[in-house]
């Protein structure tokens, strides 16, 4: 489950998006070093990542007017390249 979308949880946020990078990429390379009953779990992952960026870019446009909210387009376009 993620963290709440919320200005004030921006670094929760930014750590869960670092911490789901990193397991994603632990499961890529379980993958190709030849498991293949991690491949439910990347499929899980991919899904769940790409509601996340449409969540956040919900967030973003909602919230256009907060200072904070630019923070946050770094850690969506970390999660995008992942």
């Amino acid at each position: 489950q993620w963290v709440p979308l919320k200005t004030y949880l921006l670094p929760s946020i930014a750590n869960e998006i670092k911490n789901i990078c990193a397991e994603y990429q632990e499961v890529v390379s379980l993958i190709r070093e030849g498991h293949k009953n991690k491949i439910q779990d990347y499929v899980f992952l991919r899904t769940s990542i790409k509601a996340r960026i449409e969540e956040i870019n919900e967030f973003y446009e909602a919230n256009l007017n907060d200072p904070k909210i630019h923070f946050l387009e770094k850690y969506k376009l970390y999660l995008q390249l992942h």
